[in-house]
């Protein structure tokens, strides 16, 4: 019983992120918001989810809570360098400047690191 009220939810939350997705491909993202909302009900701890959130509100130009969904993907998924990348901007966009910094430092940090790994050799940001 356990297991199909999870696999009920995890069907319901990749139904919600496709008509999401659906939605902000076709410019509607008053849908699109919905959508993401019912997938975050359904999975607050999805990456897609808060990430895609994030994408959603910034770009409405609602730069506080994009920031508060790509700190949640950061925070949840540390690895995740296109949330701080989008994090950082952001950061920028409420002028957040020192704040900004340090998102870029780690995220250039980071991206050597994951570059050296596949190219074995570093730096790798020429």
């Amino acid at each position: 019983a356990q297991y199909k009220k999870v696999l009920e939810q995890f069907h319901d939350s990749v139904i919600s992120l496709v008509n999401a997705a659906s939605m902000m491909l076709n410019d509607n993202s008053q849908l699109a918001e919905v959508w993401l909302q019912r997938a975050l009900e359904i999975s607050p701890k999805e990456r897609n989810v808060l990430y895609n959130l994030g994408l959603l509100y910034q770009t409405r130009a609602r730069w506080q809570q994009a920031h508060a969904y790509f700190q949640q993907t950061i925070a949840l998924f540390p690895n995740d360098l296109l949330a701080l990348a989008n994090f950082a901007r952001a950061q920028i966009n409420l002028r957040d400047f020192d704040q900004a910094r340090q998102s870029i430092d780690r995220l250039t940090a980071r991206t050597e690191r994951a570059c050296a790994r596949t190219t074995n050799r570093a730096p790798c940001m020429d």
